[in-house]
């Protein structure tokens, strides 16, 4: 298995040790657009789901922009990583945000929650 591979196996792993079961993932647009701006959007929208009481798992802890030694190699990590997490049995929604149409990542999570026939719900 290639690196890239091995480490994107890895991260998932790790990750799903960190989820709850029956819960809720925020997906949309980071890197296409203002990448601050998206992040402020991620994080204010987990921050309002959970005080409503949704279960949210957030997969902002695990970009590669903030874990050590990442590959950066979105093309090996969608199939790997973002399908895992959505493929998991955990994940029972996706809460989508505004702006998704413009992001080939988010439009992937989707073909992937779609898949899955887990619940779509567009913000």
């Amino acid at each position: 298995m290639d690196t890239s591979k091995t480490f994107y196996t890895s991260l998932l792993i790790e990750a799903l040790k960190n989820m709850s079961q029956d819960c809720s993932m925020v997906i949309g647009p980071i890197f296409s657009g203002d990448k601050e701006s998206n992040l402020r959007t991620f994080n204010e929208t987990i921050s309002d789901l959970r005080k409503r009481g949704v279960v949210v798992f957030s997969q902002l802890d695990y970009l590669d922009d903030y874990v050590e030694g990442a590959p950066h190699d979105y093309k090996v990590k969608f199939p790997i990583f973002y399908k895992g997490l959505l493929y998991s049995g955990k994940v029972k929604e996706v809460y989508v945000l505004q702006g998704w149409e413009g992001s080939v990542g988010t439009k992937k999570e989707i073909e992937y929650a779609k898949e899955r026939n887990l619940k779509i719900i567009y913000l």
